[in-house]
């Protein structure tokens, strides 16, 4: 009877334990991607461990620095770093920024429409996507080159707001996530035009 209560108190133990580190997981990891930037910031670096690929310089273009083998998306002023996927459906949002079908690539001259989770538990990409400001540069890798951008719009719109992904004339970019933190009530979107583009 000894043995069988040390055994269930043993067991009740273990569920104690593993009920508190589920909910600290719970609790503490929608915050972590903010702790980062701020630990960032508070460096004083664009760019740290969390972007082990190379530095972007504050002014355009990457010229000379070993560019990522991969696509990939880099905002220094938001600290994102980030594989950019494509695929038909939805589903591409959780491997990576997601180029929308149907919309260009930065090789094309029309809108290359990226879109991204803000928050979940597998993935935050775009969590600090509200960080980005008026005229920040966003450089593009795309099939081994170099694409940068200049932000010229941050807006909140509603999901209805289908527009957003329209063709244009001029070769731009735009971004977009939910809005606010931890909702899908609306819709950040952030757009730039292309300011340099690699030959």
């Amino acid at each position: 009877m000894h043995k069988q209560f040390l055994t269930w108190r043993h067991a009740n133990n273990f569920l104690t334990v593993a009920i508190v580190a589920i909910c600290l997981y719970v609790i503490i990891l929608p915050i972590v991607p903010a702790l980062q930037f701020w630990f960032a910031e508070r460096l004083g670096a664009h760019t740290s461990i969390l972007f082990p690929i190379h530095s972007l310089p504050a002014t355009i273009n990457t010229k000379g620095t070993q560019k990522p083998s991969e696509n990939r998306i880099e905002i220094p002023s938001a600290h994102i770093n980030e594989l950019l996927v494509q695929g038909p459906t939805t589903r591409s949002l959780n491997n990576g920024i997601w180029v929308v079908p149907h919309t260009s690539t930065p090789d094309g001259d029309s809108n290359t429409v990226l879109a991204g989770h803000r928050f979940m538990y597998t993935n935050q990409l775009f969590y600090n996507l509200d960080k980005v400001k008026m005229n920040d540069v966003v450089a593009i890798f795309w099939q081994g080159k170099e694409y940068n951008y200049q932000v010229t719009s941050i807006t909140v719109v509603p999901p209805s707001a289908v527009d957003i992904q329209n063709p244009t004339e001029q070769s731009t970019l735009t971004m977009y996530t939910c809005t606010p933190l931890w909702t899908s009530k609306n819709r950040l979107v952030v757009k730039a035009k292309l300011i340099y583009k690699e030959s």
